[in-house]
């Protein structure tokens, strides 16, 4: 670690011991305006600290400058000892704004410290959806189906899988892999919803019943149906995306 992130990590300690519990309660209560006044005071009497900085940059994000905040978190993800968090947060942001270069930069920066983060695994699929044979999509399935999981981690790679089964145009794939999501997320779906929208696809689209045609793709058979899968803000009810629009 450098002599600067060490820098950076004391005053951090004194942040988070001292002051952050107040602007943890601030920003659970959506209080972002006050939590952000309280911040540029104590940004005034201390050294600046990852901490600090990642939750002003939350409160200018959720008050809608969005131009400030990712600032913010560029400098604690590039400077502040190459944070991996920050640069997962700094891609969410990114995607969020549009900013897709940067996202990916941000994506893979942060897997170079954690190959197996799932959010961000998750996060870098939706910009660049990973071969179904790909070593990123076999990481994918072993954090699915190990024990040691926790079941967040477990419906976010499901539920990204899906996404990656649906665009290699294997439709039964990917609602599998949707209702494993389901399962581990029960509180996530709204189980009417998906069961109307599966009964709507099987009447417009048959061949989702039919075991021969797992593997064609969607412009021979879904698409030309009129078949998507379960919407997007349905199947992505894991949460994997915290900054998505």
């Amino acid at each position: 670690m450098s002599v600067q992130a060490q820098h950076y990590g004391a005053s951090g300690a004194v942040y988070a011991d001292q002051h952050r519990p107040l602007v943890a309660k601030h920003l659970s209560d959506g209080a972002y305006k006050p939590a952000l006044v309280h911040l540029l005071e104590l940004s005034r009497i201390l050294p600046p600290s990852a901490e600090l900085l990642d939750d002003m940059a939350t409160c200018y994000w959720k008050l809608g400058d969005h131009e400030t905040a990712i600032k913010l978190v560029a400098f604690v993800a590039k400077d502040i000892g190459n944070n991996p968090l920050a640069w997962g947060k700094l891609g969410a942001m990114a995607i969020s704004v549009g900013d897709t270069a940067r996202a990916k930069t941000a994506f893979e920066t942060s897997l170079k410290f954690n190959p197996k983060d799932v959010k961000t695994l998750a996060n870098l699929n939706r910009l660049e959806p990973f071969a179904r044979g790909g070593s990123r999509t076999a990481a994918l399935r072993k954090i699915a189906k190990s024990r040691t999981s926790i079941p967040v981690d477990q419906a976010t790679a499901y539920n990204t899988l899906g996404h990656i089964e649906d665009a290699a145009g294997n439709p039964k794939a990917a609602f599998f892999n949707w209702s494993k999501a389901k399962t581990l997320s029960p509180g996530r779906f709204d189980a009417e919803l998906v069961d109307t929208h599966v009964e709507n696809q099987r009447r417009v689209c048959p061949v989702l019943d039919d075991p021969d045609t797992r593997d064609v793709g969607p412009t021979r058979v879904g698409f030309q149906h009129g078949y998507r899968p379960i919407p997007h803000q349905i199947a992505r009810g894991s949460a994997s995306w915290p900054c998505s629009s």
